[in-house]
């Protein structure tokens, strides 16, 4: 590589060759993909009246008023919400995770009468859609008293997820057992 040429370089691989054309094509594609996500940034920080001006507008002195009343506590913070999903998801994720350890434990170390016909009946719940029994939990739990808890969202969403946390957690215990760590 003597006489300062640089040696040429071949393409990556296979495929289209990158010319002006191409790369323009993928520019305006880009910038078509990407222009929403880019408007609904702008929009976020405009006030309502910028919002809904005809016609649009697309630059304008930043607003931080949108942020401020939904981090702030009050009716409509999201504050509230987020905690609410914490506690909802968190509780659903332990229930799920105790109770079907428990019972993938039972079903890949003992063999009790019938273990393997309740163990598919078991996962057919799940082919069951969830909107069919929307109305017998309602009645149910309104006589029990739940409604408007977050309890009644952790057992419903803990009973739809318990079939297929035990089939995942079996399928562990067996693995394990079969390598040899005596679980």
């Amino acid at each position: 590589m003597c006489g300062g040429s640089r040696p040429r370089r071949e393409p990556a691989g296979p495929g289209i060759r990158p010319t002006a054309f191409s790369r323009a094509a993928l520019g305006l594609f880009l910038l078509y993909s990407l222009w929403p996500i880019v408007w609904i940034a702008l929009t976020s920080f405009k006030t309502q009246q910028q919002i809904f001006a005809v016609p649009p507008t697309f630059l304008v002195w930043p607003s931080l008023a949108a942020y401020v009343k939904l981090l702030v506590p009050g009716p409509n913070s999201i504050l509230a919400n987020l905690a609410n999903s914490l506690i909802i998801s968190g509780g659903t994720t332990l229930a799920t995770l105790v109770l079907g350890s428990l019972a993938a434990y039972a079903f890949s170390r003992y063999r009790f009468p019938g273990w393997r016909p309740l163990l598919l009946l078991m996962l057919a719940t799940r082919l069951l859609p969830p909107i069919t029994a929307v109305i017998p939990l309602f009645l149910l739990m309104s006589r029990m008293g739940l409604v408007d808890t977050h309890w009644v969202l952790i057992l419903i969403y803990t009973a739809l997820d318990l079939p297929f946390a035990t089939w995942l957690m079996k399928a562990f215990f067996d693995a394990a057992t079969a390598d040899g760590s005596g679980a």
